[in-house]
């Protein structure tokens, strides 16, 4: 993610950036390399909390992705996760590099 979408982002970054040390814990606990965009963004922002045109959108920082096993809807592999939410019942993740949302009827176990 470059300097110019962060700057659109504003008040939201959590600044500074995630170190590579808490990047690899995250991946490690995973057990799955994040992709290169996630990783940049952990970088330069570890996480996002703030409204995004008319929406609203939370990026979990390096630790929350790392505990955020309680809104899978299907176990960590390489090709899928979760990434964030609407700060509410949407949660947002990639599912084989395509950029997914998931609504709460789909992620309620119960």
């Amino acid at each position: 993610m470059g300097l110019l979408m962060l700057e659109k982002f504003g008040d939201g970054c959590q600044l500074p950036g995630a170190s590579p040390a808490e990047i690899a814990d995250c991946e490690a606990k995973l057990k799955i390399i994040l992709p290169a965009e996630i990783k940049a963004f952990l970088a330069a922002s570890n996480g996002f909390n703030g409204e995004v045109g008319q929406g609203y959108l939370v990026l979990w920082s390096a630790a929350e992705l790392a505990g955020a096993d309680g809104y899978e809807i299907f176990e960590f592999r390489d090709d899928q996760l979760l990434i964030g939410s609407n700060g509410g019942p949407t949660a947002y993740g990639f599912v084989k590099g395509d950029y997914i949302s998931i609504p709460s009827s789909l992620r309620e176990t119960g």
